[in-house]
């Protein structure tokens, strides 16, 4: 059987990647596109709220360490070694402290 992702970090940082981008595309229909003081326009803000909120839990649920299990709330989007092991996050390799 053939493993899609690696670790969770790799999925939740997909799926965060999927929410951000759902949350700024609600929220832009939101202010440009709903008409103003309507039904849609608070649907819509309903639903950028709920995409950030996913967006956090999706976050909190599935980016974590591989390595010491920890988690890797801010940046994980750019995050390549873990802040408490100082592992590479990709390879599992230890890394200095000036190599991040």
């Amino acid at each position: 059987m053939k493993v899609r992702y690696e670790s969770n970090f790799e999925y939740g940082k997909k799926q965060a990647k999927y929410c951000i981008a759902a949350a700024v595309i609600l929220g832009l229909v939101t202010v440009f596109l709903a008409p103003a003081n309507s039904m849609t326009q608070t649907l819509m803000l309903i639903l950028t709220v709920a995409a950030m909120v996913s967006c956090v839990v999706i976050i909190y649920k599935n980016c974590r360490c591989p390595y010491c299990g920890k988690h890797i709330m801010m940046g994980v989007l750019r995050v390549k070694v873990c802040p408490a092991c100082n592992r590479n996050l990709e390879n599992g390799k230890k890394t200095k402290k000036y190599e991040r």
